[in-house]
């Protein structure tokens, strides 16, 4: 690739082991390049030591699941959060907290009748 494209002058990773000697090693017949790490990872790792052992933030994940369980398949199924997910959870926590922002506003909304006919009818009151 060195001799299509010439010689680079960074490696960016994700600092996971198989790819940090990957790049020890060929910084070792090019002394110039630099190894940088992934921001998205680094916030990620950062994320996660935060996140771990907030108790809220585990309620808040249960209290996800439960909803999910209870809307599936009612009138309120296009409610239910969003699926986390399995690999990369903390890269993409983002989308878990806008859900919940998002039905803050509507349960905002319904407590304060401030709903369109359709919406009146697609969120019963009780």
């Amino acid at each position: 690739m060195v001799l299509k494209v010439g010689d680079p002058i960074a490696i960016l990773s994700d600092a996971g082991s198989d790819l940090h000697k990957g790049a020890e090693l060929f910084q070792a017949d090019h002394k110039d390049l630099i190894s940088l790490y992934d921001i998205v990872h680094l916030v990620s790792r950062k994320i996660k030591k935060i996140m771990k052992t907030d108790e809220i933030w585990d309620a808040y994940r249960q209290a996800c699941c439960a909803c999910t369980n209870a809307v599936r398949q009612s009138k309120l199924g296009h409610l239910k959060p969003t699926k986390p997910p399995t690999k990369a959870r903390y890269m993409n926590i983002d989308r878990e907290v806008r859900w919940g922002a998002s039905e803050l506003q509507i349960l905002d909304r319904v407590r304060s009748s401030n709903l369109n006919e359709r919406q009146k009818q697609r969120l019963p009151l009780n």
